[in-house]
């Protein structure tokens, strides 16, 4: 074998190691331009900046005497609220995020609109199985609490 040839085979050995990392660059940037990327909040920045009112807003129903419940009924498919007996529930006002984690497309927000006894009833059944976020922002007059809890529709 003649010294022209091995160096021959040097030169294409490199070019294909080179054209095989480009390649495999090329293929990893066009996987990833393609992956759907779903922020939790669209207007993240925003949510951040009024976050001490949140931290407010957690506090004050911490400090309520009973907290409000979270209730799914899985062979009725609602979930159901039932907020403090302390507050006047006529008063009561605000809304209630349904989120799901795994698609933001999901989402759905319903009305805080209790019965005279402090309970509302919201359907399930047009809700996806899996797990589900709600995030309850409710007020009386102008003080709000807020309340979060998972559930999981079956």
């Amino acid at each position: 074998m003649s010294e022209i040839a091995r160096k021959s085979r040097w030169g294409i050995g490199i070019f294909m190691f080179y054209g095989l990392f480009v390649a495999a660059v090329l293929a990893l940037v066009l996987f990833v331009s393609f992956q759907d990327i779903q922020l939790v909040e669209q207007d993240y920045y925003e949510k951040e900046l009024v976050f001490q009112q949140q931290i407010d807003r957690v506090k004050r129903t911490l400090e309520l005497p009973s907290a409000v419940t979270f209730d799914y009924d899985r062979t009725g498919r609602v979930i159901t609220i039932l907020y403090p007996p302390e507050v006047e529930h006529a008063r009561l006002g605000g809304r209630i995020s349904l989120m799901r984690p795994s698609n933001a497309d999901l989402d759905r927000m319903v009305e805080v609109f209790p019965d005279s006894t402090g309970r509302q009833v919201i359907d399930a059944s047009g809700l996806e199985r899996g797990m589900w976020r709600l995030k309850a922002s409710w007020k009386i007059d102008d003080v709000e609490y807020y309340n979060e809890d998972m559930i999981v529709i079956q």
